[in-house]
C-alpha cells in the first residue's frame, strides 16, 4: 500500500476522529499557566500530507463552543486518548499548552497545543514509514474566540 494513501488514511482518523477523552491519567497535572478561555471559537482545520513531490491538502472552517472544563482539557492535553494499537512515549506541559509524543509500528506522532487565552493552536505532525518511502502529515486547528457560546 502506497505510503500517501497510509498517512492520508492517518490524517483522515485524526483529522475527524482523535478525541480528548478523560481519563486524566497523564500529564503533571499541573496544566499550562496560560489557559484557553470558554466561549466560541472559529476555527480553521488545515489538513496537509506529503510524500515526496505528491502533496494532498485540505482546509475548513468551523465554529466550535469550549466550556471551560473542556478548554483546560483541551490545551493541557490531559484527556489525550490513545488510538488503539499506538503508545503514548511523553506528555508535558508548557507555558501555554502542551506536548505529546505518540508512536505504533512505522509511525511518530507529535501533538503541540498553544494558547494566548482568546486564540489556540493544536498541531498534529505525524511521519509514517513504509521502507524507503516517508510520509508526513500536519493536521493544524486554528481558533479564534468569537463571543460567548448559546445556550
Amino acid at each position: 500500500m502506497p505510503v500517501l494513501a497510509l498517512a492520508g488514511g492517518l490524517a483522515i482518523a485524526i483529522f475527524l476522529g482523535l478525541q480528548l477523552a478523560s481519563d486524566g491519567s497523564h500529564g503533571s497535572g499541573q496544566g499550562p499557566v496560560v489557559t484557553l478561555k470558554p466561549g466560541k471559537y472559529r476555527t480553521i482545520l488545515s489538513a496537509l500530507i506529503a510524500e515526496g513531490d505528491k502533496k494532498l491538502s485540505q482546509n475548513s472552517t468551523i465554529e466550535v463552543c469550549f466550556t471551560a472544563e473542556k478548554a483546560k482539557a483541551y490545551i493541557s492535553l490531559a484527556d489525550l486518548n490513545v488510538p488503539k494499537g499506538w503508545k503514548l512515549e511523553s506528555r508535558r506541559d508548557t507555558d501555554n499548552g502542551a506536548e505529546a509524543h505518540l508512536s505504533s509500528p512505522g509511525n511518530a506522532m507529535t501533538v503541540t497545543t498553544s494558547t494566548t487565552g482568546d486564540n489556540y493552536t493544536l498541531v498534529y505532525h505525524t511521519e509514517t514509514q513504509d521502507g524507503a518511502m516517508v510520509a508526513v502529515s500536519d493536521i493544524t486547528y486554528s481558533g479564534s474566540r468569537i463571543g460567548d457560546c448559546s445556550t
